[in-house]
């Protein structure tokens, strides 16, 4: 990525001026790239306990367009956002597949991902039988 490139990104307000500055010295001291071995493991090569990046967490929403400003960061984070987070948003986000969709896909967890996605999201106990799943594995 080049400099005009990342000024591009500070003026369309993408990245910060401070995350500019960062990068900079990054990519000054790295003259050759940053290679595999240099730049951040991917979401699924970690642990699912190992918390991932932000651009990787569950986001919580009301609806589309409502987010709840609630997101998950592993598993263990997901569990404790269970107990916490609207029952609303529990359905929507169960309605579309959500938290199946984000386990399998950002942890590799084919198993976890499944009992979730079987629990029914008009389930009368959605929060207990989503724990329940999540707890069983």
């Amino acid at each position: 990525m080049g400099r005009q490139n990342l000024e591009s990104l500070v003026e369309a307000g993408r990245i910060s001026r401070s995350t500019y500055q960062y990068l900079q010295r990054v990519l000054s001291e790295n003259p050759g790239g940053l290679g595999a071995e240099a730049g951040p493991r991917r979401a699924a090569d970690r642990p699912a306990h190992e918390g991932v990046d932000p651009e990787n967490a569950f986001y919580f929403y009301m609806d589309l367009g409502a987010p709840l400003g609630e997101r998950a960061l592993d598993l263990e984070d997901f569990r404790r956002k269970l107990l916490t987070v609207p029952l609303a948003s529990l359905r929507f986000h169960q309605g579309r597949g959500d938290f199946a969709r984000w386990i399998r896909d950002v942890f590799q967890e084919e198993a976890l991902a499944d009992a979730v996605e079987r629990v029914d999201g008009s389930h009368p106990d959605l929060r207990r039988a989503l724990l329940e799943a999540v707890a069983q594995h």
